[in-house]
């Protein structure tokens, strides 16, 4: 447990040494210096248990204010110390610490497009630079207001401050301008996308990539003996992709694609399109031929048959073992497979199979027909003590990729934590990053690859009647590692371990 002193001690280290500036934007009154150090600032009661930018004193439009980190509640802080008169600090204070070795400037919207998810996606980091407590590291926010232009201008101004390593931007488009702009320097970005076309040897991405996902769905069709697969993908970037990755993957797995259809985002109705895909007229027009001919015969096979059709909508299933909805959000989720149940594509003869973007979602066991569906994961295990300390912190659920934060944080935090424990490592080596067997962290395992692209490990999940369950673990190791290195274990401390 940490003395008063050295609480005190970290305290003021975060104001100082951690360097956690609300950082100018394009719009504001400046004069081209990127971050301005307040003469002085304090510690609030409010700031300890943040949940919008008023109630943290984080400013919206200024740029010279000093953004305070929130202390973890499990921090061993005397209470009436902080309830009575809360320590202040100046910048001109002559404070004995290390000088902060490593720049991260994150670049995120905080204002904007992306605001909410900006600002989870901060709190999930600093939640890591608690955790990991590695005072080697200057973190800076850059605000992008969810625009290309924006984030490309806050990029020049991290480099002018001397950034050593970018982290973001969020949306696609403004990692694409950031990476155009930062192409001729040795930074390397890692950005919190999953569009492959962004990825390189210089730009990260470090979302859920879609061609990942659909390879541990194949693979795990094929262990199931789901040869034959149906699709109905949103008519939309997103489900062009995955249904050409299908069109590429399925054969390496001996499975096969035999049917696909792109359904309009946000409808309600889809019963003409899930009757036709559903092939529901044909097979209803076969169960009538087959229940006349069934009629005429007095053997004991023909009348079980009868009373099984009897008590059928068609005269079996599709010809297909499963169907993936590639869906983007709930709604369509439910509405499609309910539509799917009613003309008789459902469990336990064809299987509702998903992808990641299902682990967003909600309440799927609420939906009868989901009920035994699968769907492609990160290990929830580590995500839902994340959460859980997320939410006992801030007072509300996080975006649910700002998870992805918080790992990225860890992995550079831990950059130093490994060069203190005596490895053969720089304070701060490019190479770290992409460490062959990768890392554990929130999400699961995971590792940053030399041509940009995040690879992780991904589990199978199964809605059943109480909620989702792992119905099949995430590896534990790449199949293939570049070299004997071990993993690095980046895991959310232990309650006991926080003061």
């Amino acid at each position: 447990i940490m003395s008063k002193n050295h609480i005190y001690q970290w305290v003021l280290h975060i104001g100082l040494s951690l360097s956690l500036w609300a950082c100018q934007t394009p719009n504001s009154a400046s004069t081209g210096a990127g971050v301005k150090v307040p003469s002085q600032a304090s510690l609030t009661q409010e700031s300890l248990n943040p949940q919008t930018d008023q109630a943290t004193n984080i400013p919206s439009n200024k740029s010279d204010d000093l953004l305070i980190a929130s202390l973890p509640a499990e921090l061993d802080i005397p209470t009436d110390p902080l309830a009575a008169s809360v320590p202040t600090f100046d910048t001109k204070t002559d404070i004995t610490q290390p000088p902060p070795q490593v720049r991260v400037a994150m670049l995120v919207p905080r204002t904007g497009l992306g605001a909410k998810e900006g600002r989870d996606l901060i709190n999930a980091a600093i939640m890591a630079l608690f955790d990991f407590k590695n005072d080697l590291l200057d973190l800076r926010i850059y605000d992008t207001k969810g625009q290309a232009d924006v984030a490309t201008m806050m990029a020049k101004t991290a480099i002018e401050d001397g950034a050593d390593i970018i982290v973001g931007p969020l949306l696609s488009a403004s990692v694409e301008a950031v990476s155009a702009e930062l192409k001729d320097k040795n930074i390397p970005i890692i950005s919190f996308s999953n569009n492959l076309d962004v990825a390189s040897a210089q730009t990260h991405i470090t979302g859920f990539v879609p061609k990942q996902q659909v390879r541990r769905l194949l693979d795990h069709a094929r262990q199931e003996k789901l040869m034959r697969i149906a699709m109905l993908f949103p008519d939309n970037a997103y489900g062009r992709l995955i249904a050409q990755k299908m069109q590429n993957y399925a054969p390496e797995y001996g499975v096969k694609l035999v049917k696909t259809m792109a359904f309009k985002p946000g409808a309600i109705d889809y019963s003409q399109q899930i009757r036709q895909f559903a092939n529901y007229n044909q097979r209803r027009w076969q169960r009538k031929q087959k229940i006349a001919r069934l009629q005429n015969r007095n053997d004991r096979a023909s009348q079980a048959a009868l009373r099984f059709l009897q008590q059928s909508d068609t005269d079996g299933p599709p010809n297909y073992d499963a169907v993936l909805l590639a869906v983007t959000d709930d709604i369509s989720l439910r509405n499609l497979s309910a539509q799917l149940a009613f003309f008789d594509v459902a469990p336990p003869d064809v299987r509702i199979l998903g992808l990641q973007l299902w682990d967003s979602f909600a309440n799927l066991h609420q939906e009868p027909a989901l009920i035994g569906a699968h769907f492609v994961a990160p290990d929830a295990i580590g995500r839902q003590d994340f959460v859980r300390k997320f939410e006992r912190l801030y007072g509300t659920k996080p975006y649910r990729l700002s998870s992805i934060g918080y790992d990225v944080m860890s992995v550079i935090s831990m950059m130093g934590v490994a060069d203190k424990a005596g490895e053969n490592w720089d304070n701060f080596d490019q190479k770290i990053l992409a460490h062959p067997q990768g890392f554990f962290g929130v999400e699961g395992l995971f590792r940053l690859m030399p041509d940009g692209i995040s690879e992780r490990g991904l589990a199978i999940m199964e809605v059943r009647k109480n909620g989702v369950q792992l119905l099949k673990d995430a590896p534990k190791r790449f199949s293939i590692p570049p070299s004997p290195q071990q993993q690095t274990q980046v895991t959310l401390p232990d309650e006991g371990e926080q003061g």
